[in-house]
């Protein structure tokens, strides 16, 4: 995306897209007059926190831990000479 200076220090934006790259091409691709704003209205619906998304994130944070400390917990094992 293009730089946007005459924003900079006036709006916040933060998040992930995880879907709809391609709706943002297209905004980006429409035209703007001489203060860089849209000719025509430009309106965001249905946006949001996508709660399914967050929680399979998280599940898959959790296994990703539990399988470290599981690696973690087999090596230390190995070098001490224990079996399972």
């Amino acid at each position: 995306f293009k730089a946007c200076p005459h924003l900079d220090g006036k709006h916040v934006v933060f998040g992930q897209v995880y879907k709809g790259w391609d709706a943002l091409d297209l905004i980006e691709g429409c035209r703007t007059g001489a203060r860089d704003a849209p000719l025509v209205p430009i309106t965001v619906s249905a946006s949001g926190e996508l709660t399914a998304i967050r929680r399979i994130a998280g599940e898959k944070r959790k296994k990703e831990k539990e399988s470290e400390e599981s690696a973690e917990s087999e090596s230390s094992d190995s070098s001490s000479g224990k079996k399972k």
